[in-house]
């Protein structure tokens, strides 16, 4: 497992540059989904159970086959620091000693160039308040209420927790991110609002 690690935004985020997919994923498993699964967030688990549980939902587990890039606020580590996840697979302890050792408040994984600045963008929205309110404004709007329950249903489909619903619609428009216009229809002047404020940090 060979990964690089950059610290950005001052020191706030830890980015870990890993080589190939099949790393990151396996590496980073149990830290996302302990974030933002639907079935596992906050939950005490072993890679065993998400396993069963996710090629039950999905058909196959096809999970390091599927992701890219992954973030994570500091916090949601405290459970792996604090033993709770023991025991942990070497590759994850690695992780976590970086992270106990760092001052970061966010970690962003990624091992393609074109998948950091979506996970960036994630950092950004969950670190720097201004740009976080700006965007619930206007994800708020009401002219867009029926476009964002689109796609946060289609985001549900896809496995993501709602907690992260306006935190995803933002990341996968600001990076104009091909899948996600692919699959559902986004209101361009929505795009284009989210796209400028990006552009402002």
């Amino acid at each position: 497992m060979k990964y690089k690690i950059q610290k950005l935004l001052n020191g706030k985020v830890l980015h870990f540059k890993f080589k190939n997919q099949k790393d990151i994923c396996k590496t980073f498993i149990r830290f996302q989904e302990y974030y933002e699964s639907p079935e596992f967030a906050g939950k005490i688990f072993t890679l065993s159970e998400y396993k069963t549980w996710y090629a039950k939902e999905y058909g196959a587990f096809t999970y390091y086959k599927e992701w890219n890039g992954f973030n994570i606020p500091v916090k949601h580590f405290k459970p792996f620091i604090d033993g709770k996840f023991d025991p942990l697979k070497k590759r994850e302890r690695k992780i976590v000693d970086e992270v106990r050792s760092s001052k970061a408040k966010y970690v962003i994984a990624t091992h393609r160039k074109a998948d950091f600045e979506h996970e960036l963008t994630h950092a950004i929205f969950n670190t720097n308040t201004k740009y976080r309110f700006s965007i619930i404004c206007v994800l708020g709007k009401s002219k867009y209420k029926k476009n964002i329950q689109e796609i946060s249903k289609f985001l549900a489909k896809e496995g993501y927790n709602p907690k992260v619903f306006m935190d995803e619609i933002n990341a996968y428009i600001t990076d104009q991110d091909k899948w996600i216009f692919d699959k559902v229809s986004i209101d361009k002047e929505l795009a284009k609002e989210l796209i400028e404020l990006r552009k402002e940090f």
